[in-house]
């Protein structure tokens, strides 16, 4: 069943489409209807989630935008709403460029990013939009 996208609302009360670098509030109803089929949320009753979506907003990003850099700070956890992300290693050797590996590709549901709420370490991989991308931080 697809997820309807969402509705947002700025500050000010008007609605938008999310845009980038622009950060909004989550309208509950639309997203809250389908959170339950996210594995993030699976076995949390409809109550439970309701009382933590207000703890999340909702982020657009354009194809090929970075949304978390490897070896920086960072204590968000990403939920895709929509559109498909890139998991992405650097590696490099002395005297060599750095390249990246794909790790993974994560997708409707599924998240990322939960390594860094959970240690003190910096990001230990990047992120970056494959397609017009919209996430729950």
């Amino acid at each position: 069943m697809p997820l309807p996208h969402p509705v947002n609302q700025a500050e000010n009360g008007s609605t938008t489409p999310p845009r980038p670098g622009i950060r909004l509030r989550v309208d509950h109803s639309p997203v809250l209807d389908h959170l339950n089929d996210f594995a993030f949320f699976g076995g949390i009753n409809p109550e439970q989630v309701a009382a933590v979506i207000g703890f999340f907003e909702q982020r657009a990003y354009p194809a090929g935008k970075r949304i978390i850099e490897q070896d920086t700070d960072g204590r968000r956890l990403y939920i895709v709403v929509s559109g498909r992300v890139e998991i992405r290693l650097r590696c490099s050797t002395p005297g060599e460029e750095d390249n990246e590996s794909v790790l993974c590709t994560v997708g409707r549901g599924e998240h990322f990013g939960e390594m860094e709420m959970l240690d003190t370490q910096p990001r230990s991989a990047s992120a970056r939009a494959l397609e017009s991308t919209t996430t729950l931080e």
